[in-house]
């Protein structure tokens, strides 16, 4: 009988981690609750991202990172960056903020049109609404804030900074995925329009 009530006790035992287990099971969410998008170390390529929903990164020296840095001390490894991209009945808007920069720094930034990779050029040239026949585009009748997106921003003595902005139009399936940042204010002049200086990091946005 002994024998026989110590299987029973193993078998109640075993039912009762069933149980748990299930119950467990039940408690993960599932479906579209599921924000695998802001977890820092998940690539945006998956696809998972959602416009209209705060993406939190760290800057890192990896390729398949969702922020990538090329140069430091300008954009250190570790420092924070958060952006949106929130569709507005016909138009978008896009925002970018950052924490830990180079202080007292003006960069330029702007949506780029392929994802980040592990060269700077991997992005690609600027994402514009009305693309300039003859590229690199430096012409301002194309490269302009209207028909591009542009975040340029100036970091504090702490290295934070902040730039939003808002077009009348949205993207094109499969083009605008990142923002990249860059060494200087953009330039708006004929034959320099656009351009801002070295490509110190990229930030997988779609």
């Amino acid at each position: 009988m002994a024998r026989k009530s110590g299987n029973m006790t193993l078998a109640a035992a075993a039912g009762a981690a069933i149980l748990l287990a299930l119950a467990g099971c039940g408690e993960k969410p599932t479906g579209s609750g599921q924000q695998s998008a802001v977890n820092p170390s998940s690539p945006m390529n998956t696809g998972t991202y959602a416009e209209g929903q705060p993406v939190s990164s760290k800057f890192n020296e990896f390729e398949d990172a969702t922020a990538i840095t090329y140069h430091q001390p300008e954009v250190p490894k570790g420092a924070n960056v958060e952006t949106l991209v929130k569709p507005e009945g016909n138009g978008t808007m896009v925002s970018l903020k950052v924490e830990g920069l180079e202080p007292n720094h003006e960069f330029g930034a702007h949506v780029h049109v392929n994802v980040c990779g592990k060269a700077p050029d991997a992005a690609g040239p600027h994402y514009q609404n009305k693309k300039d026949p003859v590229q690199p585009s430096v012409d301002p009748a194309y490269a302009n804030p209207k028909n591009e997106v542009w975040l340029d921003f100036k970091t504090d003595q702490d290295g934070n900074g902040q730039a939003q902005s808002t077009v009348d139009w949205q993207f094109r399936e499969g083009e605008g995925r990142s923002i990249v940042i860059h060494a200087m204010p953009t330039m708006t002049g004929k034959g320099k329009a656009g351009t801002a200086g070295e490509r110190l990091a990229c930030i997988n946005i779609r």
